[in-house]
């Protein structure tokens, strides 16, 4: 839920307070009176209420910003979905990109691709470009790949920063047995390639590739003097880089 509708949500609970103390300690009003009448509040054009109770003024002046900006968020919130469900409609032949990590956006903003691009990333909120299209939804849940048209892509990477989730994704994307499409997960352990071999179904009709991203830094460095390079730290990086 966007943040400034939780901050009106709060407020809104403030100004019905506020008016109903208005009215029961001013007024007499029953506790079911005085949350009726404080819900009235929050009707633009509602009748006048009267005026000397402070708490109650304040909550009139409150009611009506709070109406105008949760019912604004919410058409934009509809909106936007709805626009997120149009595009997704209309992809064809495009790449779905789960993680936006270190690896997924720089694969995300590679200018290799110009085909559309679909993003899955539950903890991303926004991308902000014309050709891709964000699902801040969990890419474990075949529900969301089936949403971000992985029947009708031509290539699905799969790049988060935990092998046993790329490994997981890729069992629900083979089992789809989809055979246009071209799969690609990253696996950094050397272990768990053992893992997605096993995986591997001999009767799918995906094609799928593995990569590394510690493999792909160190290949790019391999056209560089090994005495011009200094190395900090024994990592995956650094172990392969010292062989």
């Amino acid at each position: 839920m966007n943040n400034l509708i939780k901050y009106m949500i709060v407020l809104a609970f403030v100004t019905i307070a506020g008016a109903m103390f208005g009215y029961i300690g001013f007024y007499n009003y029953s506790f079911f009176d005085s949350l009726y009448k404080s819900f009235q509040l929050f009707a633009l054009g509602s009748s006048e209420f009267p005026e000397q109770s402070m708490c109650i003024n304040f909550a009139r002046f409150l009611a009506p910003i709070v109406t105008v900006c949760i019912g604004a968020q919410l058409i934009h919130s509809v909106a936007r979905n709805g626009w997120r469900k149009i595009c997704l409609g209309l992809m064809r032949n495009h790449i779905i990109v789960c993680g936006c990590g270190f690896t997924g956006k720089n694969i995300v903003d590679n200018a290799i691709f110009k085909k559309k691009v679909v993003v899955i990333d539950p903890i991303l909120k926004e991308y902000n470009s014309l050709n891709k299209v964000l699902i801040s939804e969990d890419a474990t849940d075949i529900k969301t790949l089936i949403e971000a048209q992985v029947k009708r892509a031509s290539q699905i990477i799969i790049a988060t920063g935990d092998d046993y989730i790329n490994l997981l994704i890729y069992k629900h994307v083979s089992n789809l047995n989809l055979p246009n499409l071209e799969i690609k997960v990253r696996i950094e352990k050397i272990e768990n390639q053992d893992s997605l071999n096993d995986l591997i179904d001999s009767k799918s009709k995906s094609t799928y590739t593995a990569f590394n991203f510690s493999e792909l830094a160190v290949d790019s460095l391999k056209p560089i003097d090994a005495s011009n390079i200094i190395i900090l730290g024994s990592g995956s990086i650094g172990s392969r880089l010292v062989k």
